[in-house]
């Protein structure tokens, strides 16, 4: 599962425990944690996931980008390549056979 959708699923889950008894969501501290420990445990998880998804996300576009600067400095260099064409060696030789093509191979003499 990836981690966007993992956090999704927790936050649903920390959301659903809230629904089921709100006053346990809405006892907070000064600063904003959550009194109850398991809670305050499955929020931190979500923010945790949520920022692996975000970094994941941040990485893949990051090497998109790249992926189209690469292509474009390689246009740079778009010429044909030398045409260097294929002579198979003197003793190799395709002809129609019996069942269809026949490769021969020709050992020179000595």
């Amino acid at each position: 599962m990836s981690s966007a959708r993992a956090a999704d699923t927790n936050y649903e889950r920390l959301e659903r425990a809230c629904e089921a008894v709100p006053t346990a969501c809405d006892q907070r501290t000064a600063t904003g944690q959550y009194r109850d420990p398991e809670l305050e445990r499955q929020y931190q998880r979500v923010l945790r996931q949520d920022d692996r998804a975000r970094t994941a996300l941040l990485a893949s576009q990051v090497g998109a980008v790249a992926a189209v600067v690469l292509f474009i400095v390689d246009l740079r260099h778009a010429r044909a390549p030398r045409d260097i064409p294929y002579r198979p060696p003197r003793g190799l030789e395709l002809a129609p056979g019996r069942d269809g093509l026949e490769l021969r191979v020709r050992l020179p003499a000595r």
